[in-house]
């Protein structure tokens, strides 16, 4: 039989998965193993069957490379149904499955045409790669039956004596008693005929068994040297009968072991220089004085499933993406420090915790691909400041983690939070624009306490590092108990803005943007406000912080948009001389990626009445810099719309001002660390006119921001800054104390 049917996988023809079907009779195993395989990369599960009849048909709709069958099933039991499968040219590869107390039927099940014979509850590395050797032609028994296995066949050679003794004493004792020669002559023949073919029968199994079969004689000369053991070792049959056994010499073995239970493994330099390991089961061959005769060694090539083994252990300790250790490795290297810590009694762990601040706009700009080449690089360069005996993990998401054990060659937690920091700065490409990935670090040292271990200590550093963001992000803080109290309150205001948005306690005041000549009002900004029942009024940024933190903040963008625009609407019908007046709303680069947003806008705008013209977007620098393609056609759909564009904070970003030619946008708001400093004679007031007349030659619109005093509004006035906002007009207010000033005529 030969295996790779017509589901023939990777390891045949056509680099497809190797196509399985299940077979066994309890559905509980049945569906454990197609989830199992179907973790396992290479390998497709394409079909189940409760009994050998079921299995026929599966097989034959199905066309697998692979068959796993049980052997105790109603209606048809594997070896019948095994028979049957592979009598069918070309025919899949079957595997039998058997329970502990079955491994006397791995002979019948060979000689029925099984491909291997595995004992349930395997593990995941040894069946899958039975399966992919099956797919390829190749057998495997489990290592749980090898001893089986060998007991059998050296029984089995024994009955083979016996006959032989028995068949030597009859012919003895028919020379003695010629009256009975008939007899004898007759019985002697049976013998030999159950002799020839229980012989042949054993000769034939142990050429064709799916593991290497060695027996040697009492010199440990070489008498047989199956096929599998040519595969195994390298060396033919013609080059070792007769000679010492090779392997038992020892001299190709590269290193041997022997467990509690006997059983010995071993690693061999194959002649063409390959290194193979190995399982060997022995057995001693007596004489029929009972006086050692040899040896009998069943050999089990295990390379491939160490190597498999090897594969899926990174895979459950490592993350796919980076290669670095994950969660479960990390913590297990953690508790180990700690324990050394505790032994050497004069150590201390320490413990980074970073995340990369800013990582969802990159993903929501830039697209997945960017973001995971982003964690990438960000992996590679904490490395790279790290000694080979630190580790660096990636914990999930934009979260990594660092264990530096302290001695006297490692710096101060600060400097080295501080080198990690300004390697995640170094600007980088990714998908045509160049990006500095800032990020926020906590650290915990440890104290030595019994009970500590790495999910407290992460825990600790989880608290320190948000910390750290919320004192303004790109930072470094080191974690102190009290700062569990303020990541408790962190929490509360989390779950207080989920119940506020829900009874609808978060507001939009309204700012007047105003002819910075005449005073008159041209447009509003509107404003997030939050006023807390216990601590007051909540700063808009951490208002956005914290719906971001939450996965509030697509919802709430939405909402002011539909609010600020239902409200200018308003505005507009009790105002018909206040037409021309225009509405600019705060929204993020991702909110511009996000799908349906172009279309909420228009609906708001046509379901209001609102011209689109009279809605102004505003965003920072940095993210229409750093849009993506989704949020730059986003932004094309809105300006085709009608809708204006609004570069806000202009001066604390990119900077670059010939960037301004590339930004399809229409109006230009100076930001107010400018604004203050306008009234300033010499090169302050000089920079902002040279803003205003960039502005003006690029046809953009420039707005003073934060303007507070009549000097100000003067010296804009001279620069040709037509528009302002700011606390000399007013404050952000709630949207009647806006309707009475709209209520005054313009001048």
């Amino acid at each position: 039989m030969t295996g790779g049917g017509p589901g023939t996988g990777p390891d045949g023809a056509g680099g497809q998965p190797v196509r399985t079907v299940v077979v066994d009779d309890v559905a509980e195993v049945r569906e454990g193993l197609a989830r199992l395989l179907g973790l396992v990369p290479g390998i497709e599960v394409v079909g189940t069957a409760r009994d050998g009849a079921e299995a026929l048909r599966v097989v034959a709709e199905a066309g697998p490379a692979v068959v796993l069958m049980d052997m105790r099933m109603p209606v048809m039991d594997g070896l019948a149904a095994t028979r049957v499968i592979t009598a069918v040219r070309p025919a899949p590869a079957v595997i039998v499955l058997s329970a502990y107390g079955d491994e006397s039927l791995v002979v019948e099940a060979l000689l029925s045409g099984a491909r291997g014979y595995l004992v349930k509850g395997t593990g995941v590395a040894e069946l899958a790669e039975a399966v992919r050797a099956a797919a390829r032609g190749e057998s495997r028994l489990s290592g749980a039956v090898t001893r089986p296995l060998l007991e059998r066949m050296v029984e089995a050679l024994g009955t083979e004596r016996e006959l032989r003794a028995a068949a030597q004493d009859a012919q003895r004792g028919a020379e003695q008693a010629r009256h009975a020669a008939e007899a004898a002559q007759r019985e002697l023949a049976g013998q030999v005929v159950q002799n020839h073919a229980l012989t042949a029968r054993l000769a034939g199994l142990l050429d064709a068994a799916p593991v290497g079969i060695i027996e040697t004689d009492h010199a440990d000369r070489v008498l047989r040297w199956n096929r599998a053991a040519e595969e195994i070792y390298g060396l033919a049959a013609h080059e070792v009968l007769g000679r010492v056994d090779p392997t038992a010499a020892g001299s190709t073995a590269v290193d041997v072991r022997q467990d509690a239970n006997g059983r010995v493994a071993a690693r061999y330099r194959r002649s063409d220089g390959v290194l193979v390991e190995v399982e060997i089961a022995e057995a001693t061959l007596a004489d029929d004085d009972g006086r050692p005769a040899g040896r009998f060694r069943v050999v089990t090539d295990v390379t491939e499933r160490r190597e498999l083994e090897g594969r899926l252990h990174h895979q459950a300790y490592h993350d796919p993406l980076t290669g670095l250790p994950n969660r479960a490795l990390f913590n297990d290297r953690v508790n180990a420090a700690l324990a050394r810590a505790r032994t050497r009694g004069d150590g201390r762990v320490l413990v980074f915790l970073l995340d990369l601040d800013g990582f969802k706009s990159v993903n929501d700009s830039l697209g997945h691909d960017a973001g995971d080449q982003l964690l990438v690089i960000a992996g590679r360069r904490l490395a790279g400041c790290l000694r080979p005996v630190d580790v660096v993990a990636r914990l999930g998401g934009d979260e990594f983690a660092v264990l530096v054990e302290r001695d006297e060659e490692v710096s101060t937690p600060e400097s080295l939070a501080g080198r990690l920091l300004t390697a995640l700065r170094t600007p980088t490409s990714l998908a045509g624009r160049a990006l500095s990935v800032a990020g926020s670090i906590g650290v915990v040292e440890s104290t030595g306490a019994a009970d500590e271990d790495a999910v407290s200590l992460l825990r600790d550093a989880d608290v320190a590092m948000y910390a750290a963001k919320h004192q303004g992000k790109a930072g470094f803080r080191r974690f102190e108990p009290g700062m569990r109290a303020a990541i408790l309150a962190r929490s509360e205001l989390e779950n207080d803005l989920r119940a506020a948005l829900a009874a609808g306690e978060v507001r939009l005041h309204y700012q007047p943007i105003v002819d910075l000549a005449s005073g008159d009002i041209q447009g509003v900004e509107a404003l997030l406000r939050w006023h807390h029942p216990t601590r007051g009024p909540v700063p808009p940024q951490l208002v956005i912080e914290v719906a971001h933190d939450v996965g509030l903040l697509p919802g709430l963008g939405d909402w002011v948009v539909r609010t600020a625009v239902a409200q200018l609407a308003q505005w507009h019908r009790a105002y018909p001389y206040r037409a021309d007046l225009s509405v600019s709303v705060n929204v993020l680069a991702s909110q511009l990626a996000e799908d349906g947003f172009v279309d909420l806008v228009r609906d708001c705008l046509a379901g209001a009445g609102v011209p689109p013209h009279r809605l102004v977007l505003e965003l920072t620098e940095q993210s229409l810099a750093t849009r993506g393609p989704a949020a730059a056609e986003a932004l094309r759909a809105l300006r085709r719309l009608g809708v204006r564009v609004a570069i806000d904070d202009f001066g604390t970003g990119y900077g670059s001002l010939a960037y301004l030619r590339d930004l399809e946008v229409d109006i230009l708001k100076i930001d107010k660390s400018f604004v203050d400093l306008v009234a300033v004679p010499g090169d302050p007031a000089a920079l902002t006119r040279t803003i205003v007349d960039l502005a003006t030659s690029l046809r953009l619109h420039p707005v003073a921001e934060g303007v507070t005093d009549p000097a100000q509004r003067a010296e804009l006035l001279r620069q040709h800054c037509a528009s302002g906002q700011g606390y000399l007009f007013s404050p952000p207010v709630e949207p009647d104390r806006i309707s009475a000033m709209l209520a005054r005529p313009p001048q």
